[in-house]
């Protein structure tokens, strides 16, 4: 099981964004320059300096950054998706009960974005 607070950490420590992919270069970047870059033939994690700027850039918590998104950011997908389901079924078992909308049921639908009722 993962931490959301652990998780939120990463993107906090990492370079603020927001962050752009130059797909001829293999680059990340940000609005403060190039953030990581990645060697094709060592197929590692590389950082390149961004001129001039000293400020929130950090490699190492760019790198555990992206390292973590790979495997957190499905499972937050993954847990977001089930609660959305559950939220579904809550509403509809407060309607069932109560055998109309309720407040409750139509403030987790309009949290669902769901406008059918």
């Amino acid at each position: 099981m993962r931490d959301a607070q652990k998780d939120l950490e990463l993107c906090d420590n990492a370079t603020l964004g927001p962050w752009f992919r130059n797909r001829s270069a293999l680059k990340i970047y940000s609005d403060k320059g190039s953030i990581m870059g990645t060697s094709v033939l060592s197929r590692v994690l590389v950082a390149s300096t961004a001129p001039g700027y000293s400020g929130y850039y950090n490699r190492e918590h760019n790198a555990e950054f992206i390292v973590g998104s790979r495997e957190a950011l499905p499972y937050w997908i993954e847990r977001a998706t089930e609660a959305e389901k559950l939220i579904e079924q809550a509403a509809e078992e407060i309607e069932n009960c109560y055998g109309k909308e309720t407040e409750l049921s139509k403030r987790l639908r309009d949290f669902l974005g769901d406008d059918e009722k």
